[in-house]
């Protein structure tokens, strides 16, 4: 997970049935739940899309395992999250990097925070449109940049997270 390998994605949904595919995104409800675009990569700045806020709501099914799902699976994608600890308080996080013509149009960086008393849950997307020159690159490690400067601002979790 640290390093979004497309190829591997690629090949676990080659494996997955379409309707099968389908269906689990309806069961976490995960944003348009349009797996219907005409190129394989649908999860790929494609026909599926997610607002941040679904993106919360779903880290916050996620954390909860309120889909019920194998309590292995649940732990072991949110062990691949893990970024750092910090003053007592755990990062989760995942960046992603949209790409159209080899420019970065879109950037997220979604995750959570955890400590003993609370657990803070966050989603950043930033895009890139012809037009717009406010970011150099509209990608997950600028994202990521924008979510922890907030965190830190507000108090909640101070790391420098910096890779991709």
């Amino acid at each position: 997970m640290t390093g979004s390998v497309n190829w591997y994605f690629d090949n676990l949904d080659a494996a997955m049935d379409h309707t099968d595919a389908k269906n689990f995104l309806g069961l976490i409800e995960y944003g348009n739940q349009n797996i219907n675009s005409a190129q394989n990569c649908y999860w790929l700045e494609s026909s599926l899309t997610i607002s941040p806020v679904e993106q919360v709501e779903l880290l916050c099914h996620l954390k909860n395992n309120d889909w019920k799902l194998s309590k292995t699976n649940v732990d072991t994608v949110i062990e691949s999250m893990f970024i750092a600890n910090s003053d007592g308080k755990s990062l989760y996080g995942k960046t992603g990097t949209g790409r159209v013509d080899d420019i970065n149009i879109n950037g997220w960086f979604v995750g959570f925070i955890t400590s003993n008393d609370n657990d803070y849950f966050f989603a950043t997307n930033i895009s890139l449109s012809e037009n717009d020159n406010q970011f150099s690159s509209a990608d997950g490690l600028s994202a990521s940049k924008i979510s922890l400067s907030i965190l830190r601002d507000l108090g909640i979790y101070a790391y420098g997270y910096q890779s991709e």
